[in-house]
C-alpha cells in the first residue's frame, strides 16, 4: 500500500515539473520570435529617436544639414527634407518665425520633389546673422491640397554658436568665407595718371557683397551674382599708373585664418571693349600714328610724280582720308546738370559722377546706347546717349 502510494506521488510530481518546463519554454521561444510593427515607419535613413526629425500627422520634417558654427555676416545654407504622405499636394508655403538677428537671403525659395523618391520634398535657406543677439527662426510649412490649406509642420531651431572676428590686418577685405578664388582680371590705362582694374571673384559660404579694398579712393561693385554653391562679383579699382599689383587678404572660415590675395595688375590693349580708353588727344602712340601717316603719303606722292599708277593713286587717296579722320577735332556736345557719368558704358555700371553744373564736353567715342566723353578737366567717363545735347 506504501509503495503504490509512494509510486503515484511520484509520478504526480514528474506531471507537474514537465508542466512547468513546456510553459517556460513557450513563452521564452515567443518573445524571440514575436515583431513589433511601428506604425507610418520612417525610411532607411531617419530615426524616430533622432532630435531632428519631426514627426505630425502625414509629415516627417528633418534638417539635413545645419552648421554648427556661424560667423558674423557670413552666408550659411541650412537644408531640410520633408515627407509628405499627402495625395493631390499642390504647394508648399514656408514661414519663418519667432526669430531676429538674421537675414534670411531666400525666404521664396520653392521646395523640390525627389524623382527618386515618392513624397520627399527638399529645399535650403540661405542665412547671414546680423547681430549677436540672434534668433534662429522656427521654420513652417503650410501644406495645400488641390489648392486648399489642408495642415501644417513646423520644426524649431538647432542651437548654432555665434563667433565674431575681429582682425588687426591693414589689408583685411570684409570677406569671410570658406573659399575664395580670383577668377580673372583686366586692367587698362583710365587716364594719363591712373589705371582701371576689373576683378571678378568668386567665394563659397561667404560675405562677398561687403568686398573692399582698403587703400584706394575710387572702388566699387559692378554686380553681384549667388548660387546655392557661390557668390562672384566683378570689383573695379582705380589704382595710380605705376600700380603693380593690388594685394587684400580674407578670413577662411574652415581654416580659421587669414589668406593673403594679390591680384597682378598687368596692362593690355586687347582688354574687354566695354572699359575706358585713354584721352586719343593726348596719347603720344597717336601723334607718332599721325606723323608716320603724313610721311607715307608724301613718299607715296613723290612716288606717284616719278610713276603713274592708278593702284599707287587710289592707295594714297585712302591713306588722305585716314589722315584726315587723324587730325579733324573731335565733336562736341552739352552735358546737362545732374547727369549721371558712368564708369563704364553697361546698365549696371557705377556712378562715379553726377555733373553739378551744365558741361561742355568732347565726344571721344560712340556707342549705340553710350558715348565717351571727355570734360574740361581732362576728366573722362561714360554717359547715356540720350544725356548729350548738341
Amino acid at each position: 500500500m506504501f509503495l503504490k502510494s509512494f509510486l503515484f506521488l511520484l509520478i504526480f510530481l514528474s506531471s507537474a515539473f514537465s508542466n512547468e518546463f513546456k510553459s517556460t519554454e513557450t513563452s521564452v521561444f515567443s518573445n524571440s520570435t514575436s515583431k513589433k510593427v511601428l506604425p507610418n515607419t520612417l525610411p532607411s535613413d531617419y530615426k524616430l529617436n533622432n532630435e531632428n526629425v519631426i514627426k505630425t500627422k502625414n509629415v516627417h520634417l528633418q534638417y539635413t544639414s545645419y552648421p554648427k558654427v556661424a560667423y558674423d555676416k557670413q552666408k550659411f545654407t541650412v537644408s531640410l527634407k520633408a515627407i509628405i504622405s499627402l495625395d493631390n499636394l499642390t504647394k508648399i508655403n514656408t514661414i519663418f518665425k519667432q526669430y531676429k538677428g538674421v537675414k534670411i537671403l531666400n525666404k521664396d525659395s520653392k521646395w523640390k520633389s525627389n524623382k527618386d523618391e515618392e513624397n520627399i520634398y527638399t529645399n535650403s535657406f540661405d542665412f547671414i546673422i546680423t547681430s549677436e543677439k540672434f534668433k534662429m527662426p522656427l521654420i513652417k510649412l503650410d501644406l495645400y491640397v488641390n489648392g486648399k490649406y489642408k495642415q501644417s509642420a513646423k520644426i524649431p531651431p538647432k542651437p548654432i554658436k555665434f563667433k565674431k572676428i575681429v582682425l588687426a590686418t591693414k589689408n583685411f577685405c570684409n570677406v569671410l568665407a570658406d573659399d575664395l578664388e580670383i577668377i580673372d582680371q583686366k586692367t587698362k590705362q583710365y587716364d594719363n595718371k591712373n589705371l582701371l582694374t576689373v576683378i571678378q571673384i568668386e567665394a563659397k559660404n561667404s560675405n562677398l557683397k561687403e568686398f573692399y579694398i582698403p587703400g584706394y579712393e575710387k572702388q566699387g561693385l559692378e554686380s553681384f551674382s549667388t548660387t546655392a554653391l557661390k557668390q562672384t562679383i566683378f570689383y573695379y579699382v582705380i589704382t595710380p599708373i605705376f600700380t603693380k599689383h593690388i594685394q587684400f587678404n580674407y578670413y577662411n572660415t574652415k581654416l580659421k585664418k587669414t589668406i593673403n590675395k594679390k591680384v597682378i595688375v598687368l596692362l593690355k590693349e586687347d582688354l574687354l571693349s566695354t572699359q575706358t580708353d585713354l584721352n586719343p588727344n593726348n596719347s603720344g602712340f597717336l601723334f607718332f600714328k599721325k606723323v608716320a601717316l603724313g610721311i607715307t603719303i608724301l613718299l607715296l606722292l613723290i612716288l606717284l610724280y616719278f610713276k603713274r599708277s592708278i593702284l599707287l593713286t587710289i592707295l594714297i587717296l585712302i591713306l588722305i582720308g585716314f589722315f584726315v579722320k587723324l587730325v579733324i577735332p573731335n565733336s562736341k556736345a552739352t552735358v546737362n546738370k545732374d547727369t549721371y557719368i558712368y564708369i563704364l558704358p553697361t546698365k549696371n555700371s557705377t556712378v562715379f559722377h553726377i555733373t553739378n553744373k551744365a558741361h561742355t564736353v568732347e565726344i571721344l567715342k560712340k556707342r549705340p546706347k553710350f558715348s565717351k566723353i571727355l570734360f574740361e578737366n581732362q576728366a573722362i567717363g561714360w554717359i547715356k546717349n540720350e544725356n548729350l545735347h548738341k
